[in-house]
């Protein structure tokens, strides 16, 4: 056979450019891969350190709670009733911490109120005792009452009485002739 040089044969160039395509495909793919296994270790990771972090912030809340509330058990209000009820008192610890903490908040208000009601009321009582303590130190001693003003002696004014009422204007005035 003798040699053609007009016959051209790519095939060897085709072959290598599929070859390329499929690696630079399998490459992607790949790094695809390990970037969505890195991401779901990192979100794993994430989770788990943020339920750490959520425990630990409701462990917190819930010691906080639990002080308050060892504090306000015994408190009672100004008209003698316990804040809580033997039943609440035994029921908190199974309590979720949300109505915990609405309980304590609830108590330390009503723990609040009281106190500005007795602070007020004695605030008033005090002002009313220094009313009276001048209105008392104003008043002279019942030996020093000063003696009456009035210079007619007592007999004379039993003896004439309060003059009569004034007659009626109209009955002094003389009709015109």
């Amino acid at each position: 056979m003798p040699y053609a040089p007009t016959v051209n044969d790519n095939s060897g160039q085709i072959l290598a450019g599929y070859q390329t395509n499929a690696s630079q495909i399998t490459a992607a793919g790949n790094e695809a891969l390990a970037k969505g296994i890195t991401d779901g270790v990192t979100s794993i990771a994430g989770g788990v350190i943020g339920g750490f972090t959520k425990a630990a912030e409701n462990r917190i809340a819930s010691d906080g709670v639990n002080a308050k509330f060892d504090m306000l058990k015994d408190y009672t209000k100004t008209d003698g009733s316990p804040l809580f009820t033997k039943e609440t008192i035994d029921k908190f610890d199974t309590m979720p911490l949300g109505k915990r903490q609405g309980m304590v908040s609830t108590a330390e208000s009503v723990m609040d109120h009281d106190l500005k009601r007795w602070m007020y009321q004695t605030q008033y009582n005090a002002q009313a005792n220094r009313v009276n303590a001048n209105m008392l130190a104003q008043q002279p001693a019942p030996n020093q009452v000063p003696m009456s003003t009035n210079t007619v002696p007592a007999a004379q004014t039993q003896a004439n009485p309060a003059p009569a009422p004034a007659q009626d204007w109209r009955s002094l005035v003389k009709p015109r002739q």
